[in-house]
């Protein structure tokens, strides 16, 4: 499992366990970039749990950072926070543009996502939604359908070894959190613990 970090904290040596969270802006620079730019895994967020998705910053993004797609591994779809119905019409509306920039694309999963299909077609899904909803049985058994498809499953706001070894047992791929924002060069261990034990968690 790999466990992505804010881009603005990657001034620090991190391990193979660690990937960038990085989200497009209009003038790219930042460790986040320099990080895409070594080799390593980054995942190219969209903004919206903040108000902040543009659209036409985004697919600029897209562009610009063409040369490094290889190591994307998935581009964020619009969202709306907490509004399962109102987040698959977004990724319908976005998707394909997002797949002819060849990109791998990504859904999230928000409240209410139980209760509804999953989209015709997707490269990972990202569990996003509130914290409630999140931890929930319900988003478990989303999780487990996008496994099922053989898809990467990726979860959001994951700041805790408790949440970790949730994750874990379900099955994703990666998380996401800004634990590490706080003390990078203490939390970075803990965290790095963490991913070592995922097999543990599995046995």
């Amino acid at each position: 499992m790999l466990y992505f970090i804010p881009s603005t904290n990657l001034k620090h040596t991190y391990s193979e366990h660690f990937g960038a969270i990085v989200v497009p802006s209009k003038r790219p620079s930042g460790s986040g970039i320099l990080f895409a730019k070594s080799g390593r895994p980054w995942i190219c967020d969209n903004g919206a749990f903040k108000g902040n998705f543009d659209e036409s910053v985004f697919f600029s993004f897209l562009e610009t950072m063409y040369e490094y797609r290889n190591k994307c591994v998935f581009a964020v779809a619009p969202d709306v926070v907490g509004d399962a119905k109102s987040t698959i019409a977004l990724y319908e509306s976005f998707s394909e543009r997002i797949r002819k920039a060849d990109y791998k694309v990504a859904f999230v999963a928000q409240d209410g996502q139980e209760n509804l299909p999953l989209p015709r077609d997707f490269d990972a899904m990202f569990v996003g939604g509130s914290t409630r909803w999140k931890l929930s049985s319900a988003a478990d058994e989303c999780i487990s359908r996008a496994k099922q498809l053989g898809k990467w499953v990726h979860v959001g706001r994951v700041n805790s070894r408790k949440r970790v070894v949730h994750f874990a047992l379900v099955g994703v791929d990666s998380v996401d959190g800004t634990h590490i924002v706080y003390k990078p060069d203490v939390h970075k261990e803990a965290i790095t613990r963490w991913m070592q034990e995922k097999v543990l968690f599995q046995l």
